[in-house]
């Protein structure tokens, strides 16, 4: 028996690293005030608690709502300015960090994130923040060519004492790619550290660049979002995030989606501005508890089975979908033969799992007793030439399924008895013929509530 969770399978055909999934629902639970309506970051620090702020252009406040999306409060951060504020994220000590650092036009080099202690703990409508500014170490030219405009930032969060940040793509041609940097959570100044990259998607770019991101609070799961969809990864290994699984999912329509929020790994929120005076405006809340599933099964240890006998292997998992090394797709897989079996689960969020384990069959056992004695089971002759007769008692009225194996466990031949009435039944299975001078086989018959089986063997 091997068993592994895993992060790259190939088995089968090869399963895709990326899936395209069926739209998350979100159900919308409240409408943003008018105060809110470029709303462009979204956090919690408390239950039933958010915060989120506007982008560029707007004073430089802070605005708390309820579950439902009521402005509760305001707080002013004294000594910050709005260029272009774009998300919020906290740490585990309840700070809130406010991303200034959106970059449409590429040109900035006063990119700042405020830090300010936990929000719910201010007294009053003000307070101030340590300042932590930054560059690109791979941006040289302000604004850099269509081509590299890639310096844009709407989306970050906090994650083991670094924050991470994920660029919004803009360059032209679109090259679908997001960046990944990391910097300290320390007031100072400093070079971001360019981490990894993502493909998102070949474009059009507003459906495939990033305006948002969070991670669960169990730290397993990482959430992008942008319009219309969003990317989870799952199954990574410290920060290593687009490492691990990465899955594809939908959402069920197109607005201007900046802001979410995982309240826990089961449930997240989101937010969209105001999109020419029609769309967006909205508080959703969408059920994650699918995505959360980790996948695992055990197969137990290698056996050894007598012959004729039919073992089941059960997969042990729900939720998942399941694939056979034998092109079966169901949970609990039926053995007649020996061999090497191996089973694949794939969690919704592309977390995969798998097991092996080894069948062989005993060539020295002779038979497999299934309530044979109590039901007249019997098959002659034996040794037999060429025919055979079957004699059983029918418990009810029900139908037979006969097989024919060779030691090994492999299928010679298959019959079905359809209809049979309940009572005594004598079959003959026709004429039998193999190669060679004599042969060992094993008959088996399974009805309703039980099966036997039987060594026998053929004589010239």
């Amino acid at each position: 028996m091997k068993n592994c969770f895993i992060k790259w399978f190939v088995l089968l055909n090869c399963l895709p690293l990326v899936i395209l999934c069926q739209p998350l629902p979100l159900t919308e639970v409240g409408s943003l005030p008018a105060t809110l309506s470029e709303t462009s970051g979204l956090e919690t620090t408390a239950e039933n608690s958010f915060w989120t702020i506007n982008d560029s252009g707007w004073p430089a406040e802070l605005y708390e709502i309820d579950s439902t999306g009521n402005l509760v409060r305001t707080i002013t951060i004294s000594n910050a300015t709005n260029v272009d504020w774009e998300d919020l994220t906290s740490d585990n000590q309840g700070n809130l960090y406010l991303g200034d650092f959106g970059n449409n036009n590429h040109n900035r080099t006063n990119l700042t994130i405020y830090k300010i202690p936990n929000p719910h703990l201010v007294a009053g409508t003000d307070t101030s923040a340590e300042i932590i500014e930054f560059s690109y170490p791979d941006q040289s030219a302000f604004p850099p060519v269509d081509s590299f405009k890639n310096f844009d930032m709407e989306a970050f969060f906090w994650f083991q004492d670094s924050l991470y940040l994920f660029s919004k793509n803009w360059t032209v041609p679109f090259t679908g790619h997001t960046k990944m940097y990391r910097l300290p959570v320390t007031a100072g100044t400093y070079a971001a550290s360019l981490i990894d990259s993502f493909f998102t998607g070949p474009g059009p770019s507003f459906q495939y660049w990033i305006t948002g991101a969070d991670i669960t609070p169990d730290g397993e799961h990482v959430l992008l979002i942008s319009h219309d969809r969003s990317w989870l990864f799952s199954c990574f290994e410290g920060a290593d995030f687009f490492n691990g699984s990465s899955v594809e999912i939908q959402f069920p329509h197109l607005t201007q989606k900046e802001g979410v929020c995982f309240v826990s790994p089961e449930k997240l929120y989101i937010s969209d501005e105001i999109l020419g005076g029609v769309l967006g405006g909205k508080f959703y809340k969408a059920d994650f508890t699918p995505y959360t599933i980790e996948p695992f099964t055990d197969l137990g240890a290698d056996t050894t089975l007598e012959l004729g006998e039919v073992f089941q292997l059960d997969a042990q998992s729900e939720g998942v979908s399941v694939h056979w090394n034998t092109g079966d797709t169901g949970q609990v897989l039926s053995i007649h033969q020996g061999g090497t079996y191996v089973v694949l689960l794939t969690a919704p969020n592309g977390c995969m799992a798998s097991d092996t384990i080894v069948i062989q069959f005993d060539s020295t056992s002779t038979l497999v007793d299934r309530s044979r004695e109590k039901l007249g089971f019997r098959i002659y002759p034996n040794p037999f030439s060429h025919q055979l007769i079957l004699e059983m008692e029918v418990p009810k009225s029900q139908k037979l399924e006969i097989e024919l194996r060779w030691q090994n466990g492999q299928l010679i031949q298959q019959q079905v008895v359809e209809s049979l009435s309940a009572g005594p039944v004598h079959i003959n299975l026709g004429y039998l013929d193999f190669p060679g001078s004599s042969q060992v086989v094993v008959l088996q018959v399974k009805w309703s509530g039980g099966e036997a089986s039987e060594k026998l063997i053929q004589v010239r």
